[in-house]
């Protein structure tokens, strides 16, 4: 499906905001500067056809929070229309994304769009999150990619949380078995990184794209060692990381471990978070409270998940106001980290 570029939204973007992408291990921007952005995850829209508030709270994010980089979890089922609740082949989820992207725009800001849930091959059936993404994700990024092709203000992640794979499944995806918890799933024709990535460059896309690591964004083996993904004809990739306290490391250990993998490959740490509970002998505010400090102690881009009350660990209440744990600590990084506007 194509969907036209509306390249009268570019306008908007301030002069300030250039493309960025990897040199070495570092992301810059068209200045060649090294870049460092802090900010939000901004769910409902892998779940819901129409957001859950989404653009309202993408406006409280980057203006009361003063986040200047949104993680937004999308559908690829969604977007091209395909769920029993949409009659309208997707128009209004599009024009919903469009919004969000543009909103960050205009406020000198930057939107992760993220490809968080897909189905095992049949549209509109079992959306949700699978260990690697199946063959209609080759779709999704070839229109996502038309859609904001070259735009400053967008990124691409590829696929949220690749889980109990290989690298070489990774890379190339293949007939696998989809793992649910302990029990083995359907078996479902996914597709790899390697697709999905030649799929916005042949799109005319050179945006910089994010690239999850195996186990849940935790393992980097394949690219640490030079099997990771090439990218001649584009911007660069940038690799992500997710850690939550219920992990196998402490901070400290996971820390050194990050050190050592942000010295060969450019990183990003883009979720984070915990219940009140914690987890490694920590309160939650215990452990959010060290994990933040240990983020902007190394200078390493961020987001917090999430912006939702409803999805955990959450970093607002119903209201909008911080959690006490959590949403309280972010808050006060991002307004005493991030320029103001």
């Amino acid at each position: 499906m194509a969907i036209s570029l509306s390249l009268a939204a570019f306008a908007l973007a301030p002069a300030s905001l250039t493309p960025l992408r990897v040199v070495g291990n570092k992301v810059v921007d068209g200045t060649g500067r090294a870049v460092v952005l802090r900010g939000v995850n901004v769910p409902s829209l892998e779940w819901s056809s129409t957001g859950e508030r989404v653009l309202d709270r993408t406006r409280a994010a980057l203006d009361e929070w003063n986040a200047n980089l949104i993680r937004l979890p999308m559908s690829e089922d969604r977007w091209f229309g395909k769920m029993p609740e949409q009659s309208d082949g997707g128009r209004a989820y599009r024009r919903l994304v469009r919004e969000v992207v543009d909103l960050a725009r205009s406020r000198g800001a930057r939107v992760i769009l993220d490809l968080h849930w897909t189905t095992r091959g049949e549209w509109g059936k079992d959306v949700g999150q699978h260990d690697l993404p199946d063959v209609h994700a080759l779709e999704f990024w070839d229109s996502v990619a038309k859609e904001y092709r070259n735009d400053p203000a967008a990124v691409f992640d590829l696929y949220n949380e690749p889980r109990m794979v290989t690298w070489e499944q990774w890379l190339d995806g293949g007939m696998i078995e989809d793992k649910e918890g302990n029990k083995t799933g359907p078996t479902f024709r996914a597709v790899g990184f390697r697709h999905m990535l030649a799929a916005v460059r042949r799109a005319g896309a050179k945006n910089l794209v994010v690239a999850s690591g195996t186990g849940w964004s935790t393992g980097f083996a394949g690219a640490l060692d030079g099997r990771g993904l090439k990218d001649p004809s584009g911007n660069g990739v940038v690799y992500a990381n997710h850690v939550y306290p219920f992990g196998g490391e402490t901070i400290p250990q996971w820390e050194q471990r990050m050190v050592e993998t942000a010295k060969k490959i450019p990183l990003w740490i883009l979720e984070f978070g915990s219940d009140p509970e914690g987890g490694k002998g920590q309160t939650g505010e215990q452990w959010v409270t060290d994990m933040v400090a240990t983020l902007q102690r190394r200078g390493w881009t961020w987001t917090a998940w999430c912006f939702h009350p409803k999805a955990t660990p959450s970093l607002i209440t119903t209201d909008g106001s911080p959690t006490p744990w959590f949403g309280r600590v972010v808050k006060a990084a991002l307004l005493s980290s991030n320029p103001k506007r």
